[in-house]
Parts: C-alpha cells; sequence; structure tokens
C-alpha cells in the first residue's frame, strides 16, 4: 500500500506524454493489438490515478460492501496477488457475494481474458436484472 501512495505522489512529477509511451510500451509487449490498440488510441487519465488510488486506499471496502444490501460481484484475476489478498474478507462482508476468478489472468483481466471478463459481467448483470428479490425490479425504472 505504501508503494501505491508513493507511486501516487510521483505521478503528477512525470511528463504525461512519458507516462503515455511507457504505458504504450508495457501494454504492446504484453498484450495483443486487438486488445490494446483501442485503449492507447483511447488515451489515459493520468491526472485522475492520484486522487483515485488516495480515495481506494483511505476507504474501509469491507464495511461499505457490509452496508450493501445487494448482490455484489467480486471478479478477480487468478494471478491478481494484490486484490485476492483481501478477495475472502470482501466476500465474508457481503450480505450477497458471488466471486469469479478468471484462470490464467493477472490485474488487468479484462486484458487477459476480455472475453471471460465481459460474459462474467454480462451474466452477473443478467442474474441481478431477473431477480426482483434482490431489490431489482426487471424491465422497470425506478425513477422518481
Amino acid at each position: 500500500v505504501e508503494n501505491i501512495r508513493l507511486g501516487a505522489r510521483l505521478l503528477p512529477l512525470l511528463p504525461k506524454a512519458q507516462l503515455a509511451r511507457w504505458n504504450d510500451l508495457l501494454l504492446r509487449r504484453l498484450y495483443p493489438p486487438e486488445v490494446v490498440e483501442p485503449q492507447i488510441a483511447a488515451g489515459y487519465g493520468f491526472a485522475a490515478i492520484p486522487a483515485s488510488w488516495h480515495a481506494v486506499l483511505d476507504r474501509d471496502h469491507a464495511r461499505a460492501l457490509s452496508a450493501y444490501p445487494g448482490p455484489v460481484l467480486i471478479l478477480n484475476g487468478e494471478r491478481d496477488r494484490l486484490f485476492r489478498r483481501d478477495e475472502q474478507r470482501f466476500l465474508r462482508a457481503c450480505r450477497k457475494p458471488r466471486l469469479q476468478v478468471l484462470a490464467g489472468a493477472s490485474h488487468l483481466s479484462n486484458f487477459d481474458q476480455p472475453a471471460a471478463f465481459n460474459a462474467a459481467i454480462r451474466e452477473f448483470a443478467e442474474s441481478v436484472y431477473r431477480s426482483p428479490r434482490d431489490g431489482i425490479l426487471s424491465g422497470t425504472s425506478r425513477a422518481g
């Protein structure tokens, strides 16, 4: 966690163009073009990273999950050591948890296993949409 905090402090000091070049090189080295080129073309939100990292690090996620009454999907890559560390604690905190681990995937599981990642999100969303008992009214909106 302290390494992430240090990174959040140093990131604004680095030129955005250089960060983009490093990111592009890394992504192109790790993933096939059809996976990374759309991200590279869209660009990166480096300016938002420090504040978002601090917000994530300073929040009690288990407590927030325990307060939420609805279903929760915890979707991790099998090789994501950072996020898998708290996986069981988060599952215990949820009232209606669902865990899915993508085989062979790392932290960037949407890049490692894009089809499996999308299928997991789609299946979870469809199961929630179909399930009025979870507080979601299928096919209706809650506009007030």
